[in-house]
């Protein structure tokens, strides 16, 4: 490939990016919906377009007050039984750890032979 041939391509390039933002731009222009809205004051005079009152609903305060209290109450008691719950299980666990530390400190009686290498010594060596 030439110089030439290289610049061809590059130039081919960039006409195609060109070309892919243009029409980017175009297509995101088109999509204005001519929306307009405007806060209108109750003393300010309105024109003959077309005008839609919203009613929003008023909140009812009392109502989500007690509600929240009543979940913050539920999750209080829900977090005070996983407590409890939780507590009994380390105890048991406790206790059971501590059940077996008493089964493997008693010992079990030495052997005879044990008893037979202290006074005697080593086999072989007594001779």
């Amino acid at each position: 490939m030439s110089s030439r041939d290289s610049g061809f391509v590059m130039l081919l390039r960039s006409g195609v990016c060109l070309v892919g933002l243009l029409l980017a731009f175009s297509a995101s222009a088109s999509d204005d919906l001519d929306v307009t809205m405007r806060m209108v004051m109750d003393g300010d005079a309105l024109t003959d377009q077309v005008v839609r009152e919203i009613e929003l609903p008023t909140p009812d305060l009392e109502h989500s007050r007690t509600r929240d209290v009543m979940r913050g109450q539920d999750q209080s008691e829900e977090a005070r039984q996983s407590g409890r719950e939780f507590g009994q299980s380390v105890s048991e666990d406790a206790r059971s750890a501590r059940e077996s530390l008493d089964q493997v400190r008693e010992r079990p009686e030495k052997p005879e032979v044990v008893e037979e290498i202290k006074e005697n010594g080593p086999p072989g060596l007594n001779r």
